[in-house]
């Protein structure tokens, strides 16, 4: 992109402030992150075809950050862009390419509201843990509706770091696509998760998940590796592994109700039978006293 096409896309509900630069038929989109830290810039890569996204954290991003401004080319204001590309079907769980295929990840995510991938350490020193689940949100101490928590092993709290509704993907031309995610912008500090997603051909092979950790002070990196991240590697969602837990302990929980009912069954038989035979034998008490009948006359 050059300086002199500039075009301002004003923040919504849903998306940060950002500035597109063209340059032919190639343009540049870079989100603006406000953050009180030092400048730092993510590259995101390239979501379609010639068009590049990245995102640059800084004070000056928020309003009012920087007011002394330099003297600038006029640039004009719109409300949308559209890509250069028809938009291609996408979501969280999964993105769907008319030429690459699918990839969906729904399989790897755990639907029952616990992450997938709970309490990982980041390869680069940290205090903190982190705890991811593609696709599904979950909680986890004061985290709700998270896509992704950092937690704090000591004070047992947690602080979301992203949100499954602000998933986008990116760099889908490659076999290392990324999903973006963002927390809301209603925060006091908007934070911004980046997953790349890892092929790995082993059918068999388990999902791995590492975390890199936190590059800049609103910017977390992790790392998936799963059959699910290839093209057309999962395209049919199953259930998740990280359910088998709960699903033995409803099963066993069944059995256990089933079992109960059964002794409680077998108890009131027990009890209650004396009582009949006391009945039966007291009917059938014999005076010895009283003659007895036979087929072949009276006994005297």
């Amino acid at each position: 992109g050059v300086q002199s096409q500039v075009v301002w896309t004003p923040s919504s509900f849903d998306s940060l402030p950002s500035i597109d630069y063209q340059y032919g038929t190639k343009v540049l989109r870079v989100f603006l992150q406000c953050s009180n830290g030092s400048d730092s810039l993510a590259l995101l890569g390239e979501k379609y075809t010639n068009t590049y996204f990245m995102q640059l954290s800084s004070k000056c991003a928020c309003y009012d950050g920087c007011k002394t401004t330099p003297t600038t080319t006029s640039t004009k204001v719109i409300t949308s862009l559209s890509p250069s590309s028809p938009a291609p079907i996408t979501h969280s769980c999964f993105y769907t390419d008319s030429q690459r295929g699918t990839i969906n990840i729904t399989s790897i995510g755990n639907i029952y509201h616990y992450p997938a991938f709970k309490d990982y350490q980041s390869t680069t020193f940290s205090n903190y843990r982190w705890s991811y689940n593609p696709c599904f949100s979950f909680n986890e101490y004061n985290c709700t509706n998270a896509a992704a928590c950092q937690i704090n092993p000591v004070s047992l709290s947690g602080s979301v770091i992203a949100e499954q509704q602000t998933a986008e993907w990116y760099n889908t031309d490659t076999d290392h696509p990324v999903i973006l995610y963002t927390t809301h912008k209603g925060m006091s500090t908007q934070k911004m998760l980046v997953v790349e997603l890892e092929c790995n051909n082993d059918v068999n092979a388990p999902h791995q998940l590492e975390v890199i950790g936190q590059t800049s002070p609103t910017v977390y990196k992790m790392k998936l590796n799963s059959h699910c991240a290839c093209w057309d590697g999962c395209v049919t969602p199953s259930s998740s592994t990280s359910d088998f837990p709960l699903l033995v302990v409803i099963t066993a929980g069944v059995a256990g109700i089933f079992a109960i009912l059964f002794i409680i069954f077998i108890s009131f038989l027990f009890w209650t039978r004396p009582s009949f035979i006391f009945k039966r034998r007291q009917h059938g008490i014999i005076n010895e006293k009283t003659p007895i009948m036979t087929n072949y006359g009276t006994k005297k």
